[in-house]
């Protein structure tokens, strides 16, 4: 009876919003019941007063999102759940039906969200981001959103991370882990920087045999762990706990990629990391000249076509050695091992991603928050999440000498008009087309410095059109963010950049 009631409700609720969803408006867009509930959500009762644009705006989000699953819903509610079935009069259908109610300029109730949406992100790139962060008096730490975080501690807590990740591989490689660790010649490693075709990666490459790539080398190490050779069978619990500790590093490692790599990215540039190529798209770790590459794209739909923009964050030697490792023989064994002992396997399409465990899959940015605020909490007393860090991240990395951000802004500050300046996507430096930023070596070749980066002499070695002089930028990025991390007391005295006069203290002196 129960049920038979839920089943009702459901059915009169879900009639209702569709209904909601299919209806013009006009002067008055407060008759309909949606808009409505959506115009009441931007009033704030504590304290009294209008909503912020920035978070106005992302609960619009939310609620369309919402209505275009009701709407697919509701449009193909008697077809297939195969897509594969359903047929050519559906489609042209749910065509018609979507070109009248969600679209803009059609005066429905989803032309309307879409509108205030886009006022309040223009008004939101108007005003800037809210200000949340501030420098401490003594320039010793800084607060954000009120919560003190010291620089020491935040250093120290990601070198602490380092250690607890080695202490993860020391226990996956039977207790040898500092001498596998050293045998990693990491200059040897040849890699190149292509396309090779699916599941191909540097320790696929024949070069890399001394690499020993595979199960083999931790096989040998666990063996007397993992194997009972009177019985001739796998120690399923031993194979268990080995297993729960390789998700214990995933998670410890794709913290230490994400901190330590350089400035960092968004959550789903961490997330979707490939270690191998892919059917369609090319793999996002490489090693360059001995040393771990990430290279990450901001626009996942132009990385299809390869024509986003490419970043590249490079990863120090200690953090690099265990990306290797975990590449190379981690990830094989894992798959041996849940073959033979018949557990959980990830899907075919999962396997080429650094980040997910047995049959999940791929991990999500809330994972890595999740994991990321445990470790800042129990480091600082304050808990990040991806969101925080990477506001407190970036602003240290303003104080840190040498960022390329720093020359950007002295030249922008020169400028009377800032939209005269444009950045070469190829170096980072800025490049004005109309002749005072073109380079002279480009212009005797009777081309603008575009053109010349474009279209001319394009390097064929590197992914994506990420040329090497932008490469050698963001190398240098990486490196000054590590040297920062791994020395802050010295960092204060060497790494701290002098400020204008007039407008910021001088530092102290030691």
């Amino acid at each position: 009876m129960t049920s038979s009631l839920d089943g009702a409700l459901d059915r009169a609720v879900f009639n209702f919003i569709v209904a909601s969803i299919k209806t013009h408006v006009g002067g008055n867009v407060y008759t309909n019941s949606l808009l409505c509930f959506c115009a009441a959500l931007g009033i704030n009762r504590h304290p009294l007063g209008y909503l912020e644009p920035h978070l106005y705006t992302g609960m619009l989000a939310g609620i369309l999102w919402w209505a275009r699953l009701f709407f697919l819903e509701a449009v193909f509610e008697n077809q297939p759940v195969d897509q594969d079935e359903v047929g050519i009069e559906a489609v042209l259908a749910f065509r018609e039906e979507h070109t009248s109610w969600m679209c803009i300029g059609t005066h429905s109730v989803i032309s309307t969200i879409i509108g205030w949406m886009a006022y309040g992100k223009g008004y939101r790139q108007k005003n800037g981001g809210q200000p949340s962060i501030r420098w401490s008096d003594d320039e010793e730490g800084l607060f954000h959103m009120g919560e003190h975080i010291s620089v020491e501690d935040f250093t120290c807590t990601l070198r602490d991370e380092v250690t607890e990740a080695e202490k993860l591989l020391n226990g996956l490689f039977g207790g040898v882990w500092q001498t596998v660790s050293k045998k990693i010649d990491m200059g040897r490693i040849v890699d190149n920087m292509i396309r090779l075709g699916a599941g191909q990666s540097f320790a696929s490459n024949p070069k890399n045999k001394w690499l020993e790539a595979g199960p083999a080398k931790v096989m040998r190490l666990m063996e007397a762990s993992i194997w009972d050779a009177a019985r001739v069978r796998w120690k399923r619990q031993r194979v268990k706990r080995w297993l729960r500790d390789l998700r214990l590093l995933r998670e410890t490692l794709l913290v230490l990629v994400h901190t330590w790599g350089g400035l960092p990215g968004r959550g789903p540039e961490i997330t979707t990391l490939r270690h191998c190529d892919s059917w369609q798209l090319i793999r996002n770790v490489f090693i360059l000249d001995g040393q771990v590459m990430i290279v990450t794209d901001r626009d996942k739909m132009k990385a299809i076509r390869d024509n986003g923009r490419k970043v590249a964050r490079f990863i120090p030697d200690r953090i690099g050695r265990m990306v290797v490792a975990y590449i190379a023989w981690l990830l094989p064994t894992e798959r041996v091992l849940r073959q033979e002992c018949q557990l959980n396997e990830p899907h075919g399409e999962q396997l080429e991603y650094m980040w997910r465990d047995g049959s999940s899959s791929v991990w999500e940015t809330d994972r890595l928050s999740k994991k990321l605020a445990r470790v800042m909490q129990a480091g600082t007393g304050v808990r990040l999440g991806v969101g925080r860090y990477r506001a407190i991240a970036i602003e240290m990395g303003r104080r840190i000498r040498g960022l390329v951000i720093r020359q950007l802004e002295g030249k922008m500050d020169d400028e009377d008009e800032d939209e005269n300046v444009e950045i070469d996507p190829i170096t980072g430096e800025p490049v004005d087309c109309g002749g005072s930023w073109n380079i002279v070596w480009d212009l005797q070749s009777t081309h603008g410095t575009r053109i010349a980066r474009q279209h001319y002499a394009v390097h064929i070695g590197f992914p994506g059109k990420l040329q090497p002089e932008m490469i050698a930028t963001f190398k240098e990025i990486s490196k000054l963010w590590h040297q920062f991390l791994e020395s802050a007391e010295e960092g204060k005295e060497k790494k701290v950049p002098k400020r204008k006069q007039g407008s910021q203290k001088t530092d102290k002196q030691g």
